[in-house]
């Protein structure tokens, strides 16, 4: 309930719906563009507009989805990784290969789960349908894979070493802390490795969340948002390219990627 209002605001910004239009501004390298609000006066916006249940009318179903998601991924992921260690018991965890086969069974769990969760996370962007659901998978896939890239990295050039080290205390722990310890030891460097790679695969939720509801009779769903003709995920990628006519752009693969104010080289007007 508390996090709905956010992926509220996160899934139209990448939907492309502005409620307020830019303002003129100037970069952090003081260039002259326009700007357009942050998190908080997008939601404000859509308040006075929609009122509490423009922000929070997702929740039930995000709640839905992320229990049966966790519930699967526990059932599953136990059963992927049996079959993968009897058909390949001599792998290293930690060599090459290794982190190719758990890439692999990470993967393939979630790609499972995403199966299952489907219908939910469609609902979620606001419509009930199985479009893009090969879209899902492979940005499911993309996700697990950037992740495992960036941890592999972090290992590699020894920043899990940097963050684990000042943990490692000298005198004795009882075993809560001792389990507390390991557990943050754990978490942290996954926490750091999604983050970073979370901005690599955003282009991939963005053609995604927008693939879910193509040629439906949402407004999202129609020009200006998505022109007539968009049915690949190549076809998205070059609509989103030619907002801004540069991958990078939040405006274009990357919109929804920063929750502040974002800054914009050419006007774009609000689309209605």
């Amino acid at each position: 309930l508390v996090i709905s209002p956010v992926n509220t605001i996160r899934t139209l910004m990448m939907m492309g719906y502005e409620p307020l239009n830019e303002f003129p501004s100037k970069s952090l390298f003081k260039r002259s563009g326009f700007r357009r609000v942050g998190a908080f006066s997008y939601g404000r916006a859509l308040y006075r507009k929609h009122g509490i249940l423009g922000l929070v009318n997702a929740w039930p179903v995000t709640f839905v989805e992320s229990q049966v998601y966790s519930f699967v991924l526990t059932h599953v992921q136990p059963r992927v990784n049996y079959y993968a260690n009897k058909a390949l018991p001599n792998i290293d965890p930690n060599s090459f290969f290794g982190k190719v086969l758990l890439c692999t069974k990470e993967a393939l769990t979630h790609c499972l789960c995403t199966i299952i969760t489907h219908p939910l996370r469609v609902s979620r962007s606001m419509i009930g349908n199985e479009s893009g659901l090969l879209a899902n998978l492979l940005f499911t896939s993309v996700r697990v894979i950037a992740i495992t890239i960036f941890e592999f990295l972090m290992e590699r050039f020894g920043i899990v070493d940097m963050i684990v080290e000042p943990l490692d205390v000298n005198h004795e722990l009882s075993s809560v802390d001792e389990a507390s310890k390991k557990m943050i030891v754990t978490m942290i460097p996954r926490l750091l490795a999604t983050t970073l790679a979370s901005y690599a695969y955003h282009p991939w939720d963005v053609v995604t969340r927008m693939m879910c509801i193509s040629g439906k009779s949402l407004k999202l769903a129609q020009p200006p948002f998505q022109p007539e003709g968009l049915e690949s995920m190549i076809d998205f990628f070059r609509f989103l390219w030619s907002q801004d006519n540069n991958y990078w752009s939040t405006r274009g693969p990357f919109r929804g990627a920063s929750m502040g104010a974002r800054f914009y080289k050419t006007s774009l007007p609000v689309l209605s």
